[in-house]
C-alpha cells in the first residue's frame, strides 16, 4: 500500500504544536515563560506547511478521512 503523507502534514503539524504546548504547560516555572519565544514562531509552522499542501489528496484509515481541496479551502 502506498501511503502519500504530505496531506496530512498540516494536522501533524498541529499535534506537534500542541503537544509541546502541553509540555510547556505540566513543566517548570522556567519553561512556562520561554512561550513567549518560540510560540509565534511555531505558529507559522502549520501556515506553511498548509501552503506546501495545498491541492494534496488522499484517503487515510481505510478511506474514513478524506483529504481534497475542499476539506483545505
Amino acid at each position: 500500500m502506498n501511503v502519500n503523507p504530505y496531506p496530512f502534514m498540516p494536522e501533524l503539524s498541529m499535534f506537534l504544536i500542541i503537544a509541546l504546548l502541553f509540555v510547556q504547560a505540566v513543566g517548570s516555572e522556567r519553561m512556562r515563560h520561554k512561550v513567549g519565544v518560540w510560540l509565534p514562531i511555531a505558529s507559522l509552522l502549520p501556515i506553511a506547511v498548509s501552503l506546501f499542501s495545498l491541492g494534496q489528496e488522499g484517503l487515510f484509515f481505510h478511506g474514513a478521512y478524506q483529504i481534497d481541496p475542499l476539506s483545505q479551502f
